[in-house]
């Protein structure tokens, strides 16, 4: 979408969102949620990012058109209110733009001090300070132009409404806008979506139910997303439970609104509101918690599986690997040994011995295709496996990386370094994980009749068949 469209459209939905709950006010009396300010103020962010040049006038004209536009909103809606005190309301939700906008930059331009914890300071901390910045506001001035209750009274309840329909926009934005790149990159599995749509279910059930406690339902698919999906399902999941918890706490007010006037309901919105806002805030720390320990544990288990010299995998990470492609038909496996290793050692050192098992390492990474396997067997040897590679083709694939090795020598200073392999692979027609040991033997073996005569080769053994074949030689001790 481009720039003017996108500008029309977000400031189309601003209006539209509130021109519908300025309706809700106006024939229920009451307001629990109010989205336009934080949906205007993060659309805003968003439509601004677009570009990076002329960020402050853009924010300026999206101002001006949101405020345009819930102006005639408002004047279109019955309200108790004149025009000039449906402006001076107007133009205190505009102010949650430039509001958001700098605190979101404030909190960017500290960010070295949370880095950690960057995502939950960016969902909580700009749209909580710019409620309580404009709750103070509308407390201080706004009361002494419009009848909305004692100064205490309309900061309470303007903070209270602002954070927890900030928090449900905030969360619903980030999981919708960053669907390309999570969601659809770590989709949930079946059993948990369909557990998922049981609880949407019950929630939207809940909706015309007048006693059940709906902090309850809200926690449970936000503790299910926790434990099996990642943080970004988890944000989005949330804030849909939360969309539909204020629908089911609209619905419960309005119900009950005849027999509970007073200051007692009020009350008990705040307490409400503030209750959801915290669960809320609550959620979404643990799940940054849970995302970085799966991240640590990430990194842990491809440390433990990655040779540190060569960053392919090694002999632990093969190993496991190996049981995966159980079963699978035409699968080669080769192993290649660094020709006159200990003469390269002794000539330039071992410094520029570990330089050519990293060179080894790297033309290996580029020669193989992105289903193969390429790991550290151990000092200067290497193995790959080649999954479902055609019979044809395996061959030609073994020599061309000899070939391949040869032409690129390692350049120290710029002189060049030569250095070669030998290699041994077998091709196995149908390979089952108890093969792997006898196969490397075989392979071995292979490798060392490469070694015996002339070096700089590779031996295929294309007829492997792993219950009649032995090694056909065995190297001297």
């Amino acid at each position: 979408m481009h720039i003017i469209p996108r500008l029309v459209a977000y400031t189309l939905i601003c209006a539209l969102v509130n021109y519908a709950a300025q309706l809700g006010q106006s024939s229920a009396g009451l307001i629990f949620f109010w989205p336009g300010n934080a949906l205007a103020a993060m659309l805003a962010m968003h439509w601004r990012s677009r570009c990076m040049h002329d960020r402050t006038s853009r924010l300026g004209l999206f101002m001006l058109l949101y405020f345009s536009g819930h102006y005639t909103a408002s004047l279109l809606v019955q309200q108790h209110m004149t025009a000039l005190q449906q402006l001076y309301a107007c133009l205190v939700d505009t102010l949650s733009i430039p509001l958001y906008a700098l605190y979101t930059q404030l909190v960017l331009r500290h960010r070295r001090h949370y880095r950690t914890y960057m995502r939950s300071i960016l969902l909580v901390m700009p749209i909580t300070l710019t409620a309580i910045t404009q709750g103070i506001i509308a407390g201080t001035f706004l009361t002494g132009l419009i009848p909305l209750g004692t100064p205490g009274f309309v900061t309470i309840d303007w903070t209270s409404e602002q954070i927890f329909s900030g928090l449900i926009i905030s969360m619903l934005l980030y999981g919708i806008l960053s669907h390309k790149r999570s969601i659809r990159a770590h989709p949930p599995r079946i059993p948990m979506l369909l557990l998922i749509v049981v609880l949407v279910c019950a929630q939207v059930l809940m909706v015309f139910s007048d006693w059940l406690s709906l902090v309850t339902i809200l926690v449970l698919p936000s503790l299910i997303a926790l434990i099996h999906l990642g943080f970004t399902w988890t944000i989005l999941i949330t804030g849909g439970f939360m969309l539909l918890a204020a629908a089911s706490r609209i619905h419960f007010y309005i119900t009950v609104y005849d027999y509970r006037q007073g200051n007692a309901l009020f009350h008990e919105i705040f307490s409400n509101r503030f209750d959801f806002a915290m669960t809320a805030i609550l959620i979404i720390v643990m799940a940054e918690l849970m995302n970085r320990n799966r991240q640590l544990m990430a990194h842990i288990k491809a440390k433990a599986n990655t040779d540190p010299l060569t960053r392919l995998c090694n002999r632990r990470a093969l190993l496991q690997a190996i049981s995966r492609h159980s079963g699978r038909q035409n699968l080669g496996i080769a192993i290649l040994d660094v020709d006159n290793f200990k003469a390269i050692n002794d000539r330039y050192g071992h410094d520029v011995g570990d330089r050519v098992l990293m060179k080894l390492s790297e033309i290996l990474r580029h020669r193989v295709r992105s289903q193969d396997l390429p790991a550290r067997w151990g000092g200067e040897e290497f193995v790959v496996i080649f999954p479902d590679i055609p019979p044809a083709s395996f061959p030609e694939t073994c020599q061309r990386i000899i070939k391949a090795i040869r032409e690129q020598p390692l350049m120290e200073n710029d002189d060049p370094i030569p250095f070669t392999v030998s290699m041994g692979s077998v091709f196995i027609s149908k390979f089952e994980a108890g093969h792997f040991e006898q196969a490397i033997v075989f392979a071995d073996g292979l490798l060392y009749q490469a070694k015996q005569t002339g070096k700089n080769k590779a031996i295929v053994e294309m007829n492997y068949l792993p219950e009649l074949s032995a090694s056909p030689a065995a190297p001297s001790s």
